[in-house]
């Protein structure tokens, strides 16, 4: 598994480094373990900071039956950044931020997890959290043949996470 606590709180962490206080968070916490587990990451960044996390800022990008929003129901409020579980849900965020006329990053930071191809090529290319998917399958395959050998294997293994900064993100203004 990737460290996803690890990563969303380096993600924050590195949006407060940039000047912004006030974050929100976009994910359906109770839908996978990565998410809660990218929630709970953001969540102790924000209180290592002595920040509030505002809970109409803490919202769900995905209905129940899982499939994802392209719109929000966004904070009358709006933070200046948020902190987004996946790639493809700050992709449709920032879409509805932009239809409302926010400008991203200018207005507000928008960042993901995941660094899925499409992070490049969005505009503005998205900054999010790289998972080694390259390690990963080496793991995998090296642990398939420990256990075609009989040998004893590691059930869960943490995996790094790194952060690649891109141009949805952007020092707070004003």
């Amino acid at each position: 598994v990737s460290d996803n606590a690890f990563g969303a709180a380096q993600l924050t962490y590195w949006l407060i480094e940039q000047g912004h206080r006030d974050i929100g968070f976009v994910g359906d916490i109770k839908a996978t373990s990565s998410i809660m587990e990218r929630y709970l990451g953001f969540l102790s960044a924000m209180l290592m900071k002595d920040l509030p996390v505002r809970p109409e800022c803490v919202f769900s990008d995905r209905d129940p039956e899982g499939s994802m929003f392209h719109t929000f129901q966004l904070p009358e409020k709006m933070p200046t950044a948020f902190v987004v579980n996946c790639d493809m849900s700050a992709q449709a965020l920032i879409t509805d931020l932009q239809s409302r006329g926010y400008r991203v990053p200018e207005d507000i930071s928008v960042a993901g997890f995941d660094d899925t191809p499409i992070c490049e090529m969005l505009r503005p290319a998205l900054t999010t959290v790289r998972q080694d998917g390259a390690l990963r399958a080496g793991l995998a395959v090296e642990k398939l043949r420990e256990l075609k050998e009989g040998r004893p294997v590691e059930t869960e293994i943490m995996l790094p996470v790194s952060l690649v900064v891109r141009n949805s993100t952007a020092p707070r203004r004003g």
